[in-house]
This record gives C-alpha cells, structure tokens and sequence, in this order.
C-alpha cells in the first residue's frame, strides 16, 4: 500500500480530488491509458466519481448509459473482472462498450469492486492501450488500489453532513455525459448491497 499511496503524493495538481489521485496513481504504477472509478448510490451505480482524465470519464459514463462493462460486471458479481483483449475476447461480453472502447485506443481493460464487507460502493476500471494480461504485481498493485480508493470514499463521506453525500462525491467530473439523476439507469440485484445514498432518494446509510 506504501507504494500506492507514494504514487498519490507524487501526482500533480491536475487531480482535483482524492478519488482523482487514486486514479491518477494508478496510471502510473500499472501504465495505463486511464483510470476511472464510479460509485453505487442508493442501491444503483450512477455516476463517476473521479477519473485520471477527461476522455476516461466518457468512457465511464458509457458502461452506465449501455448498462454493460467492465466496471458494471465487477460491481454486480462482487469480484475482479479481467479482459486482456478488448478487439478479440475469448467470451464477447459487451459489444457496443467494446466497440466504443477500441475507436477510442482503449485496447483492455481491468475492473475492481469497491466494497465495504458485503455492500457495493462502486467500482474502479483500469484502462491499457496495449494489448495482455495484468502480471502478478499489477494485479495486486490493482487490488490495493481499489482497498485504498474505498477508504477513500468512505473518509470524504465520514465528514459530510448527515443524510448528505460528501460533495466531492456528489459532483461528477465536468466531461461527463450529461445524465438525468432522476432516472436509475442499473439497478441492484440485491437492495440491500447499497452503502451509499443520495439525499435526494433517501439517508446515507451503512457508513
């Protein structure tokens, strides 16, 4: 984790927040294309919360607006979804974000659950303009940096106001798709995962 959190201190001003710096980080430890990180609020993964880069946070909200993706996989099924080759994958498993993501030299992808015991929070999706597998190293260097991205997420909503979300949270990257939050475009498969709330559907809860 030491190395990680070395890799944050070391990103410049450009990252406008923490969850910025955690994606930032991981795009220098693991030589990525990009790195983005979106949040399950109120038993739905909605928006992005922090992105390396402008042109990520496009790729982010389109796994919300497809409802399919890296990052919407690893957030349903709890656990890490790998995909050394995105233009030729052994199981085709999302063509239009595929197909989005290749136009855009995105070339796979590596998705991690951000989770508080058996609550959803969200999920970070690692971006390479190569083609391969994650070595070893990288895949725990991945790990790590989902864990931290989670107590990330956890200490900026430990000092918001009661029954608010803390803003940073709540303020997607201006690049973003607009979106109507009105709307839930992915629902969860079970309710009771959510850990996060907007306080426009309900109160925070579970942190």
């Amino acid at each position: 984790m030491s190395v990680v959190l070395a890799a944050m201190a070391d990103v410049d001003g450009d990252a406008d927040s923490a969850i910025d710096r955690v994606c930032a980080a991981g795009v220098t430890l693991l030589s990525l294309k990009g790195a983005g990180l979106s949040l399950m609020v109120d038993g739905e993964l909605r928006g992005t919360a922090g992105v390396s880069d402008p042109g990520i946070a496009l790729m982010q909200e389109l796994q919300l607006s497809l409802g399919e993706g890296p990052g919407v996989d690893a957030w349903r099924g709890s656990a890490a979804v790998l995909e050394p080759d995105l233009s030729d994958p052994v199981v085709v498993r999302w063509p239009a974000f595929a197909q989005a993501g290749v136009e855009a030299g995105v070339r796979a992808v590596f998705a991690f659950p951000l989770a508080l015991g058996a609550a959803g929070i969200g999920g970070l999706v690692l971006y390479r303009d190569r083609l391969g597998a994650l070595s070893a190293d990288e895949l725990a260097y991945g790990l790590v940096l989902a864990d931290v991205a989670t107590q990330v997420v956890l200490g900026l909503q430990a000092g918001a106001p009661a029954g608010t979300l803390h803003e940073l949270l709540a303020k997607e990257p201006a690049q973003a798709m607009t979106r109507s939050r009105t709307r839930p475009l992915l629902s969860a498969p079970d309710p009771g995962r959510g850990a996060l709330q907007d306080p426009g559907y309900g109160c925070v809860a579970g942190i």
